[in-house]
């Protein structure tokens, strides 16, 4: 899930974009909902999710907004690490696409072996999907332990560990 670095108090916390649409405009980053309005759309600096690969940025004609360094004018695809400025607050905000590992239902669309102990990986089996590489590890927290057998990932250097920090946060304000 995607989700956005803001400064908290001298602190960079990760928001996660649940929604579609986030107002990035003022504060904290918050979750717009359809019953959501705003008083002035062309104030308005939303993050928009079309879909889990497509993210855009959206700047009304009333805020100057950067993304990189460049000024953007309407709308702006994002990617991983991009830093967005919205310069009449003088904030700034880092987009990342980048994951944690956490166990889920392997949904068995096609066939799939553990690159750690070889086995097929069945549906419904609990797993982890690499957040670096993509590929499915058993974890089913009693037989097959296969993402948590190694300090990194069969395949890639991810870190293994469940309920880890995020690999990269912007650096220090």
């Amino acid at each position: 899930m995607a989700h956005l670095w803001f400064d908290n108090s001298g602190t960079w916390t990760a928001f996660e974009i649940a929604g579609s649409l986030v107002d990035i405009a003022c504060g904290t980053p918050r979750t717009l909902d359809d019953s959501s309005r705003v008083a002035t759309a062309n104030a308005l600096v939303v993050i928009l999710a079309s879909n889990s690969r497509a993210w855009l940025v959206l700047a009304g004609s009333r805020v100057a907004v950067r993304v990189n360094g460049m000024p953007i004018a309407g709308l702006r695809a994002l990617h991983d690490r991009d830093e967005i400025r919205i310069e009449a607050a003088g904030r700034t905000l880092f987009f990342s696409t980048e994951k944690l590992a956490g166990i889920e239902p392997f949904n068995g669309a096609t066939r799939v072996f553990c690159p750690r102990c070889r086995q097929e990986i069945l549906q419904t089996t609990p797993s982890v999907r690499c957040p670096q590489c993509g590929v499915w590890h058993h974890e089913d927290g009693a037989d097959l332990l296969c993402w948590t057998y190694a300090e990194r990932c069969a395949l890639c250097p991810q870190p293994t560990a469940l309920g880890s920090q995020y690999q990269w946060i912007p650096e220090a304000l």
